[in-house]
């Protein structure tokens, strides 16, 4: 049962969560949110600012203003989505996005 239940948020998930490629970001910023080890292992062409997850949800204050748009990319919009969900709770402006 779990893994139906994993298997169908994973769907859910690529349907909400859109490919950062696929965005017009206008102007918006983009953090990629995955860690050092992803991001030297699986390189984005995007321009983006580097801010691993864990620091991000930590210190938000520290990396971002609460006046400006961004958008979180992750690999597959997971790690994304629930971050983007926990920092509009503080009043931050953010949008999950996904690589693949």
């Amino acid at each position: 049962m779990y893994s139906d239940l994993q298997k169908a948020f994973e769907a859910y998930s690529l349907k909400i969560v859109p490919r950062a490629q696929d965005l017009n970001m206008d102007g918006d910023r983009l953090i990629d949110i995955r860690s050092s080890e992803e991001v030297k292992s699986d390189p984005s062409d995007l321009t983006v600012t580097h801010i691993a997850f864990e620091e991000l949800a930590a210190k938000p204050e520290n990396f971002i203003e609460r006046e400006l748009h961004y958008w979180l990319i992750c690999s597959s919009g997971k790690r994304s989505k629930a971050l983007c969900d926990h920092l509009q709770k503080l009043g931050y402006r953010l949008s999950p996005c996904r690589l693949y």
